[in-house]
């Protein structure tokens, strides 16, 4: 694979995880579990299902499967194994991060704050997420 096709592999798989987000947020369960099913066989097909895509497409998959009240311990859950991802990956690994801060949007699902308020936080160090 040469490096604009590997640059262009990597960009468009992290759009399947941010579309799956995306879907997540507007609550179009229907379309996401179709998503989730097609992302990740399509991730494993081009060996693209790394430690963090596991992560996220298991844990969205548990969340459109629960009631609203019931998603709090799982964000908890979620926030907790991508920190230790984080701390524990690779440089190639930790790309991913790089595309969108995914421990601010978890922390405004735990803290029920505004995405925007705890990026604004993150970003200019006031608080660890």
């Amino acid at each position: 694979m040469t490096k604009a096709t590997n640059s262009q592999s990597s960009f468009s798989h992290q759009f399947a995880i941010l579309r799956a987000l995306v879907y997540y947020e507007k609550e179009e369960t229907l379309v996401l579990n179709s998503l989730l099913k097609r992302t990740r066989y399509s991730l494993k097909k081009e060996n693209l299902y790394f430690r963090f895509e596991q992560l996220f497409l298991t844990f969205l998959g548990k969340l459109i499967n629960v009631t609203k009240a019931e998603r709090w311990p799982i964000y908890k859950k979620f926030h907790e194994a991508l920190m230790a991802l984080e701390r524990q990956a690779d440089s190639a690994e930790k790309e991913v991060f790089l595309y969108f801060n995914y421990r601010a949007w978890l922390k405004s699902k735990i803290d029920n704050q505004p995405f925007d308020t705890i990026f604004y936080i993150v970003a200019n160090n006031q608080e660890a997420p």
